[in-house]
């Protein structure tokens, strides 16, 4: 191999090393924080889902309590 070929070989490893880390930077890096923010929403569905269920159980008793006492 002559320096030439040399050259070239390490230029066309620069280029693919610049392409991986474009490619991780462009792609890779943003999928990562939208799955995050997925994940966070995620988490708060399960709170709110949460809330919604503590509340209707409250709203179911004091319903029954309502009906108990027109009942009587």
């Amino acid at each position: 191999m002559n320096a030439e070929s040399i050259q070239i070989l390490i230029a066309m490893g620069a280029l693919m090393a610049t392409g991986v880390g474009l490619w991780h930077k462009v792609v890779i890096i943003p999928m990562k924080e939208q799955l995050k923010l997925n994940d966070m929403s995620i988490r708060a569905l399960e709170i709110d889902s949460a809330k919604l269920d503590s509340t209707l159980k409250a709203l179911t008793v004091a319903i029954e309590r309502l009906t108990d006492r027109l009942d009587r």
